[in-house]
């Protein structure tokens, strides 16, 4: 199931409300592993599938904005390593291929296992 439910959590007392608004479900658990689970519950049964085929976004309205932040600096962080990926391929190939250094000189300069040049000259990263 490619579709996604939203859940809407809002902690009361000791306790976790659960709102799925789209289906109009409403449930609780004392804590927020446990509501997930009552809410992928709850939809499988309206949709009368397995609970484990439903995805769900859990929003906690309250804490929107700094799981926003987390967000957001996750994806700068694949975008970062995605680019420090291309960069050491193309520094691998200028010092082993271009400058003739072994793999071992190449992996001291990266500051990189010398696993890892070996397998970016071999193409397998």
């Amino acid at each position: 199931m490619n579709r996604r439910y939203e859940v809407h959590l809002r902690q009361v007392g000791r306790w976790w409300n659960v709102d799925i608004p789209e289906l109009d479900l409403y449930s609780q658990g004392r804590t927020l592993g446990e509501a997930e689970a009552r809410a992928r519950d709850l939809i499988a049964e309206a949709l009368q599938v397995s609970a484990d085929d439903i995805p769900v976004d859990l929003v906690v309205p309250e804490a929107a904005g700094p799981l926003q932040l987390v967000r957001q600096a996750r994806a700068e962080l694949m975008t970062a390593i995605a680019a420090e990926q291309q960069a050491l391929a193309e520094a691998v190939h200028v010092l082993v291929t271009q400058l003739g250094l072994s793999q071992r000189d190449a992996s001291r300069m990266l500051g990189i296992p010398q696993e890892h040049v070996s397998q970016l000259v071999s193409g397998q990263l």
